[in-house]
């Protein structure tokens, strides 16, 4: 569960922000859903959910 509580310094939101870019240049992109990026150790997890239309 992500904790909001937790800060990022801007050279690591830099590489997760790309790490998103990557994710979505691969497909048809962010159509009606939710991006969710953490981290799990030093690896970024992306978690794609649809929304309901």
């Amino acid at each position: 569960m992500p904790n909001p509580g937790v800060r990022v310094v801007p050279a690591r939101h830099r590489e997760l922000f790309a790490a998103v870019l990557d994710e979505l240049a691969g497909g048809p992109g962010p159509v009606n859903e939710v991006i969710e990026i953490e981290l799990a150790g030093d690896e970024a997890v992306i978690t794609r959910y649809g929304l309901p239309v």
